[in-house]
C-alpha cells in the first residue's frame, strides 16, 4: 500500500512543529570540558565540612594533584589556567590530556577550587539548574525578542504574566535572604556569616543561569569576547562571598564565630530568575552593551534612593540597626530589597553628639547604602547578563564598565564641544595647574591600568571594547533632576578617569598623601556639574528664580553656591561662558514669570 500523503506530513512536522518542541538542554559538562577559557574561571571556595572534600578523598587524587592541593594560596596564579600533561580530572578528562592546575589551597580554611576539581555532585547540581534556567528562557526570550523588535514601545501578549511578577520563579514565592548562622557586633552594626549549603546553592544557581544566557545565543556577547580578568570576575565565586571557618574572626577585632559560614562581598544577589525577570520587566538588556549600561543608570536615576545617615551612627526608634530598619535584614542590603523595594522600619534616631537629623518616609522606595551601595548592586544586575563591571574606588564609589567602543567615542566626540575645561586642583606636588594644562581630549583612551592602578580592568581582547567608568556612583540618582540630560552621557572615558584619579606617588608623608587625595577627590561627581553647565537644565532656572538670586553678583547666588562652588572657582565658571548663556536662556524663558514646570 502507498501512502501519498506521508511526505506531505513529514515536511509539516519538520517545518511546523518541530521547531516548537523544546530542545533539549545541552550537556553542559561536556561544553565546559571544551571552552575551558570559561571553565577555568568558574572557582569556588568550598566550605571545610563538606564529605566529598574529605581527606582521604584527595589522598585518592593524582599525585601531582595532590601537591597542588597543599600548595600555599600564592603558588598558583588563578588568573591563568596553568597546566600539567596526562592529568585527569574527576568527572572527565581535559581537553588534550592536559588538565589546569586547581588555585592553590591548603586543606583548610575552605577549598578553593575551579570547576574542573568540583566533586561529582557539584557539577550534577550545575546541571540541574543549568537544564531548570534552559527550559524557561525557551519560552522567556521569544517575548522579550518580541519587546526588543517593537523598540521597547508596548509589551507583547503575555509579557505581564511571565515578568511581571516579583515572585521568584522557581519557589513560586518572593525571594528570601540567606539564612544566617553567625553575628558579630562590629562598628555598631552586626555583621553575619550565611550558611554554607544555602551559599553554595545560590552561587550554583547564578552560575547556571550565567551559562544558560551564554549557549542560548540570545546575547549579543559571548564570555570570550572578554578579557581573562573580565571573564574573572562575571564567574570567580568569590566576588560574591568570602568562606569563614568556624573559630576564625572574619572581621577583625577579639570576636570569633563560633559556626562555619559566607561573608557577602556587598548587596547579597537574588534568585536567579528573578533577577532576569526585573531585567526583562523593565527592558534593561538592549542590543549592545553601552546601551544595556545607559539603561539600567537611567532606571537607578528614577527609582534608586540615597539612604540617610550610616550605620555606624544611626540605629531605629524601633530598636533596630540600621540595615533592618531600611532593608528588613541584619548585615548587607539584598538586591530583592533594591529591586522591588522597602519601606522603612521606623525612623532613625541619631547617637548622642550626633548632629543628623531623624529621618522616616513610610513611601515604598528603592533604598541604596549609597556609592558603595549602588556599585554593588550595579555590578550584580549586569553579572546576570555576562556583562562585565567592576566598583573601583579614589575617594568615593566608581564604576568601570566594559562597553562597545564606537557608540562611546561617538557619544564622547558629540559632548566634548561643549564641555568646560576641567578646574584647577593643587595636589600638593605642583604649581596651581592652569585650565589649558588640563584640556587633554576626553574621548583619547588611554591604555588600560598598570596593575595595582585605581582600576584593575583589562581589555587584551576586543579591540573594539573600551572602559567607560562613573566618576561617582551617586551620580544616577544625583542627576534625577536633570532628565534632560541622558545617562549615558555621565560617563567618562579611561583617560579622563586616570587623568582626574591619579594614584599618589608611594613617597609622599601622610600629611602630603592627606593633601594629594583631597585635591583629587574634587574630581568625584564633576562630570554631573560639568553637564550642568553645558546643558543648561531646568531645574536651574527653577533654583535661581526660587532663591531670587536675579540681581545678585553670581558668586553670592545661591545657585552657584549649591551647584558650582565645590568644583569651580567663580572666576573659572565665568569663563566657561556659563552665566553669559544662563542669563540669555531665561530671557527667552521671559524671565522667571515664563519658566515652564518641570514635570
Amino acid at each position: 500500500m502507498r501512502y501519498p500523503l506521508r511526505p506531505l506530513i513529514v515536511a509539516f512536522f519538520w517545518l511546523v512543529l518541530a521547531p516548537s518542541l523544546e530542545a533539549a538542554p545541552p550537556n553542559l559538562t561536556d561544553w565546559l570540558y571544551q571552552n575551558p577559557e570559561v571553565s577555568g574561571k568558574i572557582v569556588w571556595q568550598f566550605p571545610d565540612q563538606i564529605p566529598e572534600l574529605s581527606t582521604p578523598e584527595l589522598r585518592r587524587l593524582p599525585t601531582w594533584m595532590g601537591r597542588a592541593f597543599h600548595a600555599s594560596p600564592s603558588a598558583v596564579d588563578v588568573s591563568g589556567i596553568p597546566s600539567v600533561s596526562n592529568g585527569s580530572a574527576a568527572g572527565g578528562g581535559c581537553p588534550g590530556g592536559s588538565c589546569p592546575i586547581p588555585p592553590g589551597a591548603s586543606l583548610g580554611p575552605g577549598k578553593t577550587l575551579q570547576w574542573y576539581y568540583w566533586p561529582p555532585d557539584y557539577k550534577a547540581r550545575l546541571q540541574t539548574h543549568f537544564n531548570r534556567y534552559w527550559q524557561w528562557m525557551e519560552t522567556a526570550w521569544p517575548l522579550y525578542r518580541q519587546y526588543q523588535q517593537g523598540g521597547y514601545a508596548e509589551k507583547p501578549a503575555g509579557f505581564e504574566a511571565r515578568f511581571g511578577s516579583e515572585l521568584d520563579p522557581d519557589t513560586g514565592a518572593r525571594p528570601q535572604n540567606l539564612p544566617i548562622v553567625a553575628e558579630v557586633m562590629k562598628d555598631s552594626y552586626t555583621h553575619v556569616l550565611y550558611d554554607p549549603a544555602a551559599t553554595t546553592d545560590l552561587y550554583l544557581k547564578v552560575v547556571a543561569l550565567q551559562l544558560a544566557m551564554e549557549l542560548s545565543g540570545e546575547l549579543p556577547w559571548k564570555f570570550r569576547d572578554h578579557s581573562e580578568t573580565d571573564i574573572s570576575l562575571l564567574l570567580d565565586g568569590r566576588r560574591l562571598f568570602r568562606y569563614f571557618p568556624a573559630g576564625s574572626r572574619p572581621w577583625g577585632g577579639l570576636q570569633t564565630v563560633e559556626r562555619e559560614g559566607y561573608d557577602a562581598e556587598g548587596t547579597i544577589p537574588i534568585a536567579p530568575l528573578a533577577a532576569i525577570n526585573f531585567i526583562f520587566r523593565h527592558g534593561l538588556l538592549r542590543e549592545t552593551r553601552f546601551a544595556t549600561v545607559a539603561q539600567l543608570l537611567e532606571w537607578e536615576r528614577f527609582n534608586l534612593q540615597h539612604a540617610m545617615g550610616n550605620p555606624q551612627s544611626l540605629v531605629g526608634e524601633c530598636g533596630k540597626e540600621f540595615s533592618e530598619v531600611y532593608w528588613g535584614v541584619k548585615g548587607n542590603a539584598t538586591l530583592p530589597a533594591l529591586m522591588f523595594g522597602t519601606v522603612m522600619a521606623c525612623r532613625l534616631v541619631p547617637q548622642p553628639g550626633s548632629d543628623t537629623n531623624p529621618y522616616y518616609s513610610s513611601e515604598l522606595a528603592h533604598y541604596t547604602g549609597g556609592c558603595g551601595g549602588t556599585g554593588n548592586f550595579s555590578y550584580r544586575v549586569l553579572r546576570f547578563l555576562n556583562l562585565p563591571a567592576e566598583k573601583v574606588a579614589f575617594t568615593h564609589g566608581q564604576m568601570r564598565f566594559v562597553v562597545e567602543r564606537a557608540p562611546f567615542e561617538q557619544m564622547l566626540a558629540a559632548l566634548e564641544p561643549v564641555l568646560p575645561a576641567d578646574p584647577a586642583i593643587d595636589d600638593g606636588l605642583s604649581p596651581l595647574l592652569s585650565r589649558a594644562s588640563l584640556m587633554t581630549s576626553s574621548f583619547a583612551l588611554a591604555s588600560p591600568p598598570s596593575r595595582g592602578a585605581v582600576s584593575s580592568g583589562k581589555l587584551e581582547k576586543g579591540a573594539d571594547l573600551a572602559n567607560a567608568y562613573l566618576d561617582h556612583n551617586d551620580n544616577p540618582y544625583g542627576m534625577e533632576a536633570i532628565p534632560e540630560v541622558p545617562m549615558q552621557e555621565a560617563l567618562i572615558s579611561e583617560a579622563t578617569y586616570q587623568r582626574w584619579f591619579r594614584q599618589p606617588p608611594a613617597s609622599l608623608s601622610d600629611e602630603q598623601r592627606s593633601v594629594y587625595m583631597n585635591a583629587h577627590g574634587k574630581r568625584v561627581s564633576l562630570r554631573p556639574v560639568q553637564l550642568r553647565i553645558a546643558r543648561l537644565p531646568l531645574h536651574l532656572f527653577k533654583y535661581y528664580c526660587w532663591k531670587e538670586d536675579a540681581g545678585k553678583p553670581y558668586a553670592e547666588t545661591e545657585t552657584y553656591k549649591n551647584f558650582f562652588d565645590s568644583k569651580y572657582t567663580p572666576a573659572e565658571l565665568e569663563a566657561t561662558g556659563f552665566w553669559q548663556r544662563f542669563e540669555a536662556k531665561l530671557a527667552e524663558y521671559g524671565g522667571c514669570e515664563g519658566v515652564p514646570p518641570m514635570w
